[in-house]
């Protein structure tokens, strides 16, 4: 059965897009078949995979959710086991463009393809403005990293508090049921205190739902600029993204 990973904050810069990059990757590599979403005006995602955004013009998340174009001509064989759905800086038109079914046209345009895939990990904006709401709804399981800071918690109650009060609503209409949320710590430096400090309340408050960390390092941070050419499976981060799915995959795998 395939399971939907959604990769959210309401916080910007928090290491979104380059975990549903590494999630995707580890999960390709590890032989199951994944569709990876930029479902986020910025298209950070999309921005690794295209030099060219001319290449992508008018076939992307937002043409397909408003029904000007089918689905499947918005996807995109990117790498071995990866299937990619480009974003790009009109989606945040979105709320304006979309009529009817408003609240479950991500639902309703994924469900005819969604047997093909193992997982569909989406990268959402830092908001929980509609595309975000979508994506929650039809997800198994959600990713929140977070920085090590003390806006931190508040940034993680603000989408939790949402997922408990109001998601689950659209997730009984859909069918859907969210098994578990995880909260990822990034960028995690070595002889911070108050990243230990913030780490410890983080620990405190959520319990078995903080994941162990993701290291800061430079190599991550040139994937903006190196792109789609840099080997992520050679990047120090690309071990730890491994070892934090294993903690996840174990649950995630009895119903596959």
């Amino acid at each position: 059965m395939t399971k939907v990973i959604s990769v959210t904050n309401v916080k910007g810069g928090v290491g979104k897009s380059t975990s549903a990059l590494f999630i995707a990757n580890v999960l390709a590599d590890q032989g199951k078949r994944v569709l990876l979403i930029d479902i986020d005006s910025q298209n950070s995602l999309t921005s690794f995979y295209f030099d060219d955004y001319e290449a992508i013009n008018g076939k992307t998340i937002l043409e397909a959710m408003i029904d000007q174009i089918a689905i499947t001509d918005c996807i995109y064989t990117v790498s071995n086991n990866i299937d990619f759905i480009p974003s790009d800086i009109e989606l945040c038109n979105l709320t304006l463009q979309l009529t009817d079914n408003r609240d479950f046209k991500l639902h309703t345009i994924l469900e005819p393809i969604k047997s093909k895939y193992d997982f569909i990990i989406i990268d959402t904006p830092p908001s929980l403005h509609m595309e975000t709401k979508q994506s929650l709804a039809i997800s198994d399981y959600v990713i929140i990293p977070t920085l090590l800071e003390r806006w931190a918690v508040r940034s993680i109650d603000i989408v939790l508090s949402y997922i408990n009060d109001k998601n689950t609503s659209l997730q009984s209409i859909i069918k859907t049921h969210l098994e578990s949320v995880f909260i990822l710590p990034t960028s995690k430096e070595k002889n911070r205190k108050i990243q230990d400090i913030v780490l410890d309340d983080l620990k405190m408050k959520y319990n078995n739902q903080v994941l162990d960390g993701i290291s800061r390092k430079t190599d991550v941070q040139k994937l903006s600029y190196i792109g789609n050419n840099m080997k992520l499976d050679n990047i120090h981060a690309y071990s730890e993204y491994k070892a934090v799915l294993e903690s996840i995959l174990k649950p995630v795998e009895v119903y596959t």
